[in-house]
C-alpha cells in the first residue's frame, strides 16, 4: 500500500527481491487504483451525456459539448425545438409514433452503453479482487469480466428502458415537441403504443436471442472462476435419468450412482458407490438400497460390498452382504442442492428438458420453472418499466417538479425490482404458484402505469 502505482505495475529488482513479493497481486492492485481513478471521472461524464441529451438535438456532438461548457448557451436556455416531420394526411399518427419511437431507441442505446461502461467498472473490480486474492493474472481477471457482464446487463436491462424512456419524454416535454403532439389531438396512451410495441419486441428478443447468449456466458464465468478459486464447479450431474455424486477425503475419491433421490438430495435410492484410494486405484464396490446423509457420513441400509483391491489371478466371488454401513463423507445437502446447474446457466431452449430430467431423479425443480416464467415475463416487464418512465415524465416543464417526478420513477423502477425479487423467491420456496410469482410483477406494474397515465393526463 505504500508503494506508488508505476512502482505496483512496473516493480524493480529491489522488490522483486522482497519476500513477499507477488507479481500477480502487485499488478493486480496497481490497476485496481486505477480503475477507482476512472471512476471518478465516469460520473462526471454520465452527467455531461445526459445534459447533452437534454436540448440541444439538432446540433452536432461537437457543438453541443461546446455549448455544454459555455460556449452556446446552457442546457436549461430555450433553444429551436426539432420541428415534428410533416406528415402525409393519412398517416399523421404513424409517423408521429415512429419519430417519437426512434427518440425513445436512441436514449436506449445511449443509456445502455453507459450502464455497460459503469457495470463492466465495478465488475472488473470484483474480479481483479478475487483474482489477486489467488495470484491469478489480470488476463483472467478480464475474462472472468467479460463472462460477468451479459448477466448483470441482462438484470440491468429493465432499467436502461426506463431511464431511456425518461430522458426521451423529458427531451420532449423541454423542445416543446409535446406540447405541440398534445395540441394536435393525440393522447398519451396512444403516443405510448409504438414504444411499447418496441419494448415488447426488445424483450421477445432478451428471451429469445440473448438469454442463450447469457446462459453460456454464465457457465464460462463459473468455469473461470472454478479456475482461479481451484475449487470443483460441481459435485452433483444428471446422466441418463441416474443421479451422479463424487466426494473427496484424504482416502481417496468416491463416486456414487442412485436411480433417484429425494428433493433435498439426502435420500438416495438404489445407490451404487465406487470407491477409490489416494492413487485413484479402485478398491471397491458397494451397492445400497437406500443411502441417508446424516451428518459427517452416509448411512447406507441393504448392504452388499465387493473388494476390488485383490490379486489379478483371484476371482471377484460373492458380495459381503451388511444390514447397514456407515461412509464417512464431507458433503452437504446444501452442497448438493447448489451443485445443480444455476437457472441462469441453462439456455432457455433447453431448460424444460432439464426440468424433467431433474424431476426424474427426483428433485425439485421449482426454482428453475420459477426462472423459466419469468424469462416468459421479460416482455411484460419491459413494458411496465417503459410505462413507468413515461408516466412519470409526460408532465410539460412548465408545470415544474420534473426532478421530483424523476426520482419518483427511478424509486417505482427499483420498487418494481424489490417486489418481483421477493415474488421469485417466495415461489421458489413454493409459497406461492409459480405463475404468480412470474407474472404477478410485470402484470401489477402495468396495470399501475396505465392507471397513473390516465390520471395525470387529460388525453
Amino acid at each position: 500500500d505504500a508503494l506508488p502505482t508505476w512502482q505496483l505495475l512496473n516493480p524493480g529488482p529491489e522488490i522483486r527481491a522482497l519476500e513477499r513479493f507477488r507479481a500477480g497481486s502487485f499488478a493486480a492492485t496497481g490497476h485496481e487504483r486505477i480503475v477507482f481513478g476512472l471512476h471518478a471521472l465516469l460520473m462526471p461524464l454520465l452527467a455531461l451525456g445526459v445534459m447533452l441529451t437534454g436540448g440541444y438535438q439538432r446540433r452536432g456532438f461537437g457543438k453541443r459539448i461546446f455549448a455544454a461548457v459555455g460556449g452556446g448557451g446552457h442546457p436549461g436556455a430555450a433553444q429551436p425545438c426539432d420541428p415534428v416531420p410533416p406528415p402525409a394526411p393519412d398517416g399523421r399518427d404513424m409517423t408521429l409514433a415512429v419519430y417519437i419511437t426512434g427518440r425513445f431507441l436512441r436514449m436506449v442505446v445511449v443509456v445502455g452503453v453507459i450502464i455497460t461502461l459503469i457495470s463492466g467498472l465495478l465488475i472488473s473490480v470484483e474480479a481483479i479482487r478475487i483474482a489477486s486474492s489467488f495470484d491469478a493474472g489480470l488476463d483472467t481477471a478480464a475474462r472472468l469480466t467479460l463472462f460477468q457482464l451479459p448477466q448483470v446487463m441482462s438484470e440491468t436491462f429493465p432499467l436502461v428502458l426506463m431511464l431511456a424512456a425518461i430522458a426521451a419524454f423529458v427531451g420532449l416535454s423541454r423542445t416543446s415537441e409535446m406540447v405541440i403532439v398534445r395540441a394536435s389531438g393525440v393522447s398519451a396512451l396512444k403516443m405510448l403504443l409504438l414504444p411499447v410495441i418496441a419494448a415488447g419486441a426488445l424483450g421477445v428478443i432478451a428471451t429469445t436471442l440473448f438469454n442463450p447468449i447469457t446462459a453460456a456466458a454464465t457457465l464460462r464465468s463459473e468455469e473461470v472462476r472454478a479456475d482461479i478459486t481451484g475449487r470443483d464447479i460441481s459435485v452433483v450431474s444428471l446422466e441418463s435419468g441416474s443421479v451422479w455424486l463424487r466426494q473427496g477425503l484424504e482416502t481417496g475419491q468416491t463416486v456414487i450412482q442412485a436411480a433417484r433421490a429425494s428433493q433435498e438430495g439426502t435420500v438416495l435410492y438404489g445407490a451404487r458407490l465406487h470407491l477409490f484410494d489416494p492413487d485413484n486405484q479402485l478398491t471397491a464396490r458397494i451397492e445400497a438400497d437406500i443411502a441417508v446423509l446424516a451428518g459427517d457420513a452416509w448411512i447406507l441400509r441393504g448392504v452388499r460390498r465387493w473388494p476390488l483391491d485383490l490379486p489379478a489371478d483371484q476371482p471377484l466371488g460373492n458380495p459381503e452382504t451388511l444390514p447397514e454401513l456407515r461412509l464417512p463423507t464431507n458433503l452437504t445437502r446444501e452442497q448438493i442442492q447448489d451443485s445443480f446447474a444455476q437457472p441462469e446457466s441453462v439456455e432457455i431452449w433447453t431448460l424444460p428438458a432439464f426440468i424433467r430430467q431433474l424431476e426424474q431423479a427426483g428433485f425439485s425443480a421449482t426454482r428453475h420453472r420459477v426462472f423459466f416464467h419469468s424469462e416468459l415475463a421479460r416482455p411484460a416487464l419491459f413494458i411496465a418499466m417503459v410505462l413507468i418512465g413515461a408516466g412519470f415524465s409526460l408532465r410539460h416543464v412548465r408545470f415544474g417538479q420534473i426532478g421530483v417526478m424523476i426520482l419518483m420513477a427511478i424509486f417505482a423502477g427499483f420498487a418494481l425490482y424489490f417486489f418481483k425479487d421477493i415474488a421469485e423467491t417466495l415461489g421458489g420456496n413454493g409459497d406461492i404458484p409459480i405463475l404468480l410469482a412470474a407474472w404477478s410483477p410485470p402484470g401489477a406494474a402495468i396495470m399501475l402505469a396505465l392507471a397513473l397515465l390516465l390520471h395525470l393526463e387529460d388525453g
